[in-house]
């Protein structure tokens, strides 16, 4: 006898055994109850929710000798034929490799024949959106006006791909993905049926990776099945299908969220040794910050398809970690995934992108930053004037300057902090030399000024400086701060500082210039979508 996998084995035979797919079902039984069966129906939605096998029962139900409660016997010599495919009125054709115009012009000459043996003539072309633009336009015509014993089911994944002018002669009916707790309980009972023992943690794994879609869920279960004989643990399942196990994921998230570099590479080079795929890995782990951010803002409601021990797991460090964490390590591992898809070394890839992400001090990250912004608007200020103490003099009056292209120009302070300046090198021998070998000491000044200010000057360096004009240099992937450091603002720290540092009042200009820079992403993102309100870093 012929093997067949489990989901053509336990395709659904009336619409009553079509799973998480109510709404349409009932629709098609009141039209058959009702006579009034459309003569173009279109099926859209994502693959393995129903499209085919509703299809194919609708098929025959349409042709039934007895149907039974508007469902098909599948009893009848009719039913059976279509079943077995060998009715010739009731045809599958797929658009993926019959897309020509050469093939629809042969199907409307076939469809010119009434049915030999049936009621109705039906046309099933799975994933239309293939068919070619001269195709769709032969088969417009005979789908607006076909013959009265037709009757065509259209089906894709894709409808965004099926012109207008199709759409709108046909009856569209969407499959949403597959209910979770549904594609579990039905998994339950045809492990019941096969006389197979399986955990719930099991068949939530499997739930998890189909994404909905019960037909990849079936063929999951029957590769896992294949190893597992009559009894499927979690663990076997995990294993079968490629999925670290619990106890690998949780001690790297750990890692990761402690920040311990050399215990992420440790555990991430075990994985490398094992044959883990890195894409899967990545996956995984993203999976779990996913659900951690998601119990950190909804609950546990929405986490009931987790395993026991991930969901103890996530209680636990939610506890310890604010949703912002969970937030952050997220983001570092999408950017990871993308770019371990076009690595020529994707393990190293993924180590640097987790070692950046734990690395990264609170001081430096865009985290750091960010609090620190908040802090500011929180406290109503805009600014931060810390007195910075000197052994020679003390201003008491700040000077502010205002920003004209390159030009500085000093105006009156409306901050009302005191500020110190020194003079420690004679400014008629300054040069570049010594501001760079003491752009260190300006940048601690610019910081104790304002930490945001601070941050965009990190993008910058000196490279000309001559009578009196300084020139700063911006990658020129982040132009888009160029106008947040000649901000008025900005400038008047960028200059105090400065002052403080060198003694004099220099000029500033910045220009761009080109390096690759694999902080642009994420500082651009950053400032890019601060908000101008009261407290202005970027006009």
């Amino acid at each position: 006898m012929e093997y067949k996998a489990l989901y053509r084995r336990f395709r659904p035979l009336t619409f009553g055994d079509v799973i998480g797919q109510q709404m349409i079902t009932q629709t098609l039984i009141n039209q058959i109850a009702h006579e009034s069966i459309g003569h173009a129906y279109l099926f859209t939605g994502s693959r393995g929710t129903g499209k085919t096998t509703t299809s194919k029962i609708l098929s025959r139900v349409v042709n039934c000798l007895n149907p039974v409660d508007h469902n098909p016997c599948n009893q009848c010599e009719v039913c059976r034929s279509i079943l077995n495919d060998s009715n010739m009125d009731v045809v599958e054709m797929d658009a993926a490799s019959n897309n020509g115009v050469d093939d629809i012009r042969e199907l409307r000459e076939n469809i010119k024949f009434p049915p030999s043996s049936s009621r109705y003539k039906v046309m099933i072309i799975d994933e239309v959106h293939m068919l070619s633009k001269g195709a769709f336009n032969a088969l417009l015509k005979t789908l607006e006006e076909p013959p009265e014993y037709m009757i065509f089911i259209l089906a894709t994944t894709e409808p965004h791909k099926v012109p207008a002018t199709i759409t709108s002669r046909c009856q569209r009916f969407e499959f949403k993905r597959i209910d979770a707790s549904a594609m579990r309980e039905y998994m339950h009972t045809l492990c019941t049926t096969l006389e197979v023992k399986v955990d719930d943690d099991a068949l939530k794994l499997i739930v998890r990776l189909s994404e909905g879609a019960m037909r990849d869920a079936l063929s999951l279960l029957e590769q896992c099945l294949s190893f597992a004989g009559e009894v499927l643990t979690y663990e076997i399942a995990a294993s079968v299908l490629g999925r670290s196990n619990d106890d690998d994921l949780t001690i790297l998230s750990e890692a990761i969220i402690r920040g311990d570099v050399s215990e992420m590479i440790r555990l991430s080079r075990i994985q490398y040794d094992r044959g883990k795929d890195v894409s899967v890995l990545i996956g995984d782990l993203i999976e779990l910050f996913r659900s951690g951010m998601l119990f950190s803002t909804m609950g546990d409601d929405h986490l009931m398809d987790l395993p026991q021990s991930e969901l103890v797991w996530i209680e636990r460090l939610t506890s310890q970690h604010g949703v912002k964490e969970w937030i952050r390590v997220l983001e570092a591992l999408m950017v990871a995934d993308q770019k371990v898809r076009y690595a020529s070394h994707p393990w190293i890839a993924f180590e640097l992108a987790l070692a950046k992400l734990t690395a990264v001090g609170e001081e430096d990250s865009i985290a750091g930053l960010i609090k620190r912004i908040e802090n500011l608007e929180r406290n109503g200020v805009q600014a931060i004037h810390q007195p910075v103490r000197d052994n020679q003099r003390t201003v008491q009056q700040a000077k502010v300057v205002e920003v004209s292209h390159d030009k500085a120009v000093p105006r009156q302070a409306d901050h009302g902090a005191a500020e110190t300046e020194a003079e420690v090198f004679d400014p008629g021998d300054l040069t570049l030399l010594v501001i760079k070998e003491n752009w260190d000491k300006y940048m601690s000044s610019v910081k104790e000024r304002l930490v945001s200010t601070y941050a965009l000057m990190k993008e910058v360096k000196p490279v000309s400086f001559k009578n009196g004009k300084l020139q700063l240099q911006l990658n020129e992937a982040l132009k888009i701060l160029k106008p947040a450091i000649e901000n008025e603002d900005n400038m008047f720290h960028i200059c105090e500082a400065f002052k403080h540092t060198f003694g004099s009042l220099p000029k500033i200009e910045i220009i761009d210039y080109a390096l690759e820079d694999t902080r642009a992403d994420e500082v651009k993102s950053f400032f890019k979508n601060l908000v101008d309100d009261d407290h202005v870093i970027i006009k």
